[in-house]
């Protein structure tokens, strides 16, 4: 399936994790996630249908910021050959 979108505008809010949709629980920091970026697409469609399309699971880490205390448990994870973070809900 092919979704073709001519951006209008975009932004982003932050909200509640959804369970099985977004990540819920840190295992770099070992707490649960509070608010997850969401990325908003408003546009419209080749046929001139209008959309608003909400993205989850962007940013991780462009989005946020990283406690120092936190660098050793992200070098033990690249060093166990993890390409990224995730956690369930």
């Amino acid at each position: 399936m092919e979704l073709s979108v001519r951006i209008v505008s975009l932004d982003y809010y932050m909200a509640k994790p959804l369970p099985g949709l977004d990540v819920c629980f840190s295992p770099l920091e070992g707490t649960p996630v509070e608010r997850v970026p969401i990325v908003r697409i408003f546009g419209s469609t080749p046929s001139g249908q209008k959309t608003c399309l909400h993205l989850h699971k962007v940013g991780g880490a462009a989005i946020g910021t990283l406690r120092t205390s936190s660098l050793p448990k992200l070098a033990a994870y690249r060093a166990a050959g993890a390409t990224h973070l995730h956690g369930g809900c």
